[in-house]
Order: structure tokens, then sequence, then C-alpha cells
């Protein structure tokens, strides 16, 4: 798991319980001294729970980071004894990755899920 970044999450992301409930940013109390400043609410609670700038629960419990998944575009070629290769380079679009075919022996761009 990746470890619990404040930035992400008050940005957006997603974080996990050690049981992988999520987590999700309501608040940040900017009062000094407050050693749990962010307000969060964890899936299937009734109410909001506070979080240390560090991602720990008030039962010292870590939070970490969701993963996070994004799909990319892998063009595939047929080399001379048949066998398929995959490219090297990962594209952010199929037009891309076909914009940036290298040869005739092109057989198409395909989608793969990743995890970040």
């Amino acid at each position: 798991m990746k470890p619990f970044d404040f930035n992400q999450f008050q940005a957006g992301a997603t974080a996990l319980t050690p049981g992988g409930r999520k987590v999700t940013f309501v608040a940040f109390i900017a009062t000094l001294g407050i050693r749990y400043p962010v307000v969060a609410h964890i899936e299937d609670d009734d109410g909001l729970t506070s979080v240390s700038i560090a991602g720990e629960l008030q039962n010292t419990v870590q939070l970490t980071m969701a993963p996070v998944k994004r799909t990319v575009f892998v063009n595939l070629y047929r080399e001379d004894d048949g066998r398929i290769v995959a490219s090297h380079e990962t594209h952010g679009s199929e037009d891309e990755a076909t914009h940036d075919r290298l040869s005739s022996d092109y057989i198409g761009a395909f989608p793969i899920e990743i995890e970040e």
C-alpha cells in the first residue's frame, strides 16, 4: 500500500483503513496545536472522525492511500516469426498510441488497466 499523503488526501484522493474501508477528506481545521486537525468520513460510519496530518486516526490506526487505477494503451506488433510483441511505451489514449505506431507489422493499440 502507498503511504498516507496529506496533500493528495486533501485534494480528493481516497485513503484506506487497514481493513480496506474508504476514508474521504471533509475539512482541515487550521488551528495551532491540534494533534488531529483533519476531519474525515470513514465508509459505513455514521459520524466523522479526526485524523493527524500523518494519517493517524485517534485510535492510532495508520491510514494508507487507496491505489489509483488508470487505463493506458500499448501497441502490439507481429514479428517475422509470428510472435506478438508489445511496445515498451504506454500511451494515455488510443489515438495517441495509434499515431505512434512504428512499423507496418502493427496490429493495434490495446487498453491495459494499471494500478498505481
